[in-house]
């Protein structure tokens, strides 16, 4: 005990020596080692609460029975982005559409229709006989795929009367898929 009087004896004194910025000087150091413990703790207590947020992130999620919806309306869910037979018209008058932006002819049209066994769509065939600019009509052909999900390329088939022309003749063949009205 008498050691630590002697001590803080000797600490006072020093600080009385050096005066008032010996005393503001010791006043910052212990301030700073207070606020140094204090911020540990602070520090020490988000990385707790971090561990705990990594823990509960890593752990496997559980299904939750009402989040998952059942098979049935996903299907249903499915199936109701495609038009109805009755939209035929009008997607095939858009498609016709945005070849003419395009500067492509479109000149006749055959198609073929079928059922798509155990689901409510129909399946349209249609064969195009094109011709315009070659750059074009990959052009037309990006932009009506990209606008028409519900269409597919099926086939192309182009040629040139000269090497050199860019100008081309050819068939372009879709797969339509509209919903079968019920």
């Amino acid at each position: 005990m008498r050691h630590g009087a002697r001590l803080q004896e000797a600490v006072l004194r020093a600080i009385l020596h050096a005066g008032w910025p010996g005393a503001l000087g010791a006043s910052l150091l212990a301030f700073a080692l207070a606020f140094g413990f204090s911020g540990d703790a602070e520090i020490g207590a988000q990385r707790d609460a971090l561990a705990e947020e990594r823990a509960r992130l890593l752990r496997p999620a559980r299904p939750a029975a009402h989040a998952t919806p059942d098979p049935r309306s996903r299907i249903d869910r499915y199936y109701a982005a495609f038009p109805v037979r009755a939209a035929l018209p009008a997607r095939l008058d858009h498609l016709h559409a945005m070849a003419e932006a395009q500067g492509i002819a479109i000149e006749g049209a055959s198609y073929d229709s079928a059922d798509v066994p155990d689901t409510p769509l129909e399946h349209i065939s249609l064969a195009l006989p094109i011709s315009g600019n070659f750059t074009r009509v990959y052009a037309w052909l990006a932009e009506t795929l990209r606008e028409m999900p519900e269409l597919a390329l099926e086939s192309l088939s182009v040629k040139r009367a000269a090497s050199r022309s860019s100008e081309v003749e050819g068939e372009a063949r879709f797969v339509l898929f509209v919903r079968k009205e019920r």
